[in-house]
């Protein structure tokens, strides 16, 4: 989306640093609101991030979906992204994500019935 080439090396630190400050934010707040008791508040949150999340992704598609440097994708030569091997790859992760986030679900109902039995 912006050249490379033209973004100074100290604007990356800041947005690095942003990031996991906004991970670690997310985690201790997610924390916090179960260990109150506002699950639901809990959900609803991760709901509204999972929405952005995805927003964002379809804003972006067009350079999502490509493979090749800002010059080949500003030049229109970049490949889509199932004609390499990246995209392959790319549906791996996601189905590998799917999958863990399922059985983590899985677990933390099974265990919370457990908890709720004794």
């Amino acid at each position: 989306m912006v050249d490379p080439a033209k973004v100074s090396a100290v604007a990356v630190l800041p947005l690095v640093v942003l990031h996991g400050g906004a991970l670690i934010f997310g985690w201790l707040v997610g924390v916090r609101l179960i260990r109150m008791q506002k699950e639901r508040i809990a959900l609803i949150s991760l709901v509204l991030c999972s929405i952005t999340v995805l927003i964002c992704v379809v804003a972006t598609w067009g350079r999502i979906g490509n493979y090749g440097s800002y010059r080949e994708f500003v030049g229109g030569r970049a490949l889509a992204i199932m004609e390499v091997k990246l995209g392959y790859v790319l549906v791996a992760m996601v189905i590998g994500v799917f999958v863990a986030a399922l059985y983590v679900v899985l677990e933390l109902l099974r265990d919370s019935r457990r908890v709720r039995s004794r």
